[in-house]
């Protein structure tokens, strides 16, 4: 269960769901909202909000200690001045 929430289609799926749902229940009757008016861009927008909020829980895809943030090239350039 633990690895079902640190998936992002998970987070994408809930997104589409309560996308959908805003419309089901919120949706615009007259017409004239853009987004609210089609239940495919409701979903849509909802899914990619979903995905966009699972980046805050889930970060950069660095799970535990196996994520090394530092930049290579800038260390390999460092080494050969110290070198020199």
């Amino acid at each position: 269960m633990k690895k079902l929430f640190t998936n992002k289609l998970f987070y994408t799926i809930i997104g589409a769901i309560a996308g959908f749902l805003y419309w089901k229940f919120d949706g615009c009757t007259s017409g004239s909202c853009a987004i609210r008016q089609d239940w495919f861009l409701s979903t849509m927008w909802g899914a990619m909000i979903g995905w966009m909020v699972s980046g805050l829980f889930l970060g950069c895809g660095c799970y535990g200690n196996s994520c090394d943030i530092t930049n290579k090239s800038d260390s390999n350039n460092n080494n050969k001045t110290e070198e020199k």
